[in-house]
């Protein structure tokens, strides 16, 4: 992190001249602060479900999501509906033992996994309307990654993340790369 970073950052998203431009520049930024995938998204408040998204996750990976309903079971999700500022997952936790454990929570935590989407964090931020949000999903090989709470590069991830959800919500529910 260098000295200029924060206005670096805004730099890269205020000089892009359309929305291609600002989801390569949050990739980008998204990247330098140790995420190696990135999903914002816009919500209605209190509905549980993903009606605008941008990805950088694989079409695979999205195609699976959406077809086994795994937003019905999504921690993240769930979370920033019901209104938490934030949310983070370890893929690859939950006890097959736990009968609290669903068979589509169990696959989605295995196949988030599977599919190297090993943590995620979510940010929730304000949206364009009373009733709508916006969602920023950070996705790194392990926790550590953001680094530690507390430190600078952790703040940055965050300062990061709420940049990104402000700035890169796709102008498009199918847009994909």
């Amino acid at each position: 992190m260098h000295k200029n970073f924060t206005i670096d950052c805004v730099d890269q998203i205020a000089g892009a001249k359309d929305a291609a431009e600002v989801w390569q520049a949050s990739k980008n930024i998204a990247a330098s602060v140790g995420a190696h995938s990135l999903v914002t998204a816009e919500f209605h408040t209190g509905i549980q479900q993903l009606p605008r998204k941008q990805p950088s996750m694989s079409e695979a990976w999205i195609d699976e999501y959406v077809g086994a309903d795994y937003a019905s079971v999504d921690p993240l999700l769930k979370a920033v509906v019901e209104g938490q500022r934030t949310a983070s997952v370890l893929s690859g936790q939950l006890d097959l033992r736990d009968e609290k454990n669903s068979k589509l929570d169990l696959d989605l935590d295995h196949n988030l996994k599977a599919a190297g989407y090993n943590y995620l964090t979510t940010g929730r931020y304000i949206g364009q309307t009373a009733s709508t949000f916006r969602g920023c999903t950070m996705i790194a090989d392990s926790e550590t990654d953001f680094g530690k709470a507390g430190s600078r590069q952790h703040y940055a991830m965050e300062f990061v993340r709420g940049l990104i959800a402000r700035s890169a919500t796709g102008p498009s529910a199918d847009n994909r790369d």
